[in-house]
């Protein structure tokens, strides 16, 4: 699934993402290509979400649903080290206004922002947070 199609998929959420779309956001702006993705039971009730590419490498771990939910649409904390690690030395900001959307920017400081900030909209500020890091990632990628 490329990343403009992972754009519209975030978009069109309304809360967080089914776990085979989050699995897929997560290889595709770090690069590597999707295999597959399963959860973990634990026995006190914690579920966990992993993430696998196609070299079988572990790409994310993290606790899923429930009040331990860590996952980048769910965790505004996970977002911003989200967008950390993929786009190292860039600044990113979340607006949360209601009952408006929440909206997000992305932009690097040493390009300046006319042209260069990445803003998105969405219903959560996680949601923002990583529509805004994928279309960073759309007009970065593009020669």
């Amino acid at each position: 699934m490329s990343l403009p199609e992972l754009l519209e998929r975030v978009k069109a959420a309304s809360d967080r993402l089914d776990d085979a779309t989050l699995a897929r956001v997560l290889c595709a702006v770090q690069g590597v290509e999707y295999a597959h993705h399963g959860i973990v039971c634990g026995d006190d009730g914690s579920d966990e979400l992993y993430v696998i590419d196609k070299r079988n490498r572990r790409v994310e771990t993290f606790a899923r649903g429930g009040y331990r939910d860590l996952a980048p649409d769910s965790s505004i904390d996970a977002a911003v080290a989200l967008i950390e690690r993929v786009l190292p030395g860039w600044r990113k900001s979340v607006v949360i206004l209601t009952p408006e959307p929440c909206q997000a920017y992305a932009w690097h400081p040493e390009r300046g922002t006319i042209g260069r900030v990445y803003r998105s909209s969405a219903p959560t500020a996680p949601l923002a947070l990583i529509s805004a890091l994928l279309g960073a990632k759309i007009a970065e990628d593009k020669p």
